[in-house]
C-alpha cells in the first residue's frame, strides 16, 4: 500500500493527466504519478480542485483529511 501525506503550509495540488502536480507561490515544484497511490492524507492549508478529487475518487485512491490541531 502506498500512501502520500501533503502537510506543506499553502501547497496547491493539481491534476496533470494522470500525475499530481504541485504548486508552490504559482510556480510548479514537482510531480507524483496516481499509479502506485492508494491512499492520500491531507493536513493543513492544502489547495485542491473538484477534478482532482473526482479523478482519485475513479482510481479508488482515498482521501484522508487531518483538522491539524493535534500533532
Amino acid at each position: 500500500m502506498s500512501s502520500l501525506y501533503i502537510d506543506r503550509r499553502g501547497v496547491e495540488v493539481r491534476l496533470d493527466g494522470e500525475a499530481l502536480a504541485f504548486y508552490e507561490k504559482g510556480a510548479r515544484a514537482g510531480t507524483i504519478p496516481l499509479a502506485p497511490l492508494e491512499r492520500v492524507f491531507l493536513r493543513g492549508d492544502v489547495i485542491l480542485h473538484a477534478n482532482l478529487l473526482g479523478k482519485l475518487g475513479e482510481k479508488g485512491i482515498g482521501v484522508v483529511v487531518l483538522s491539524g490541531r493535534k500533532a
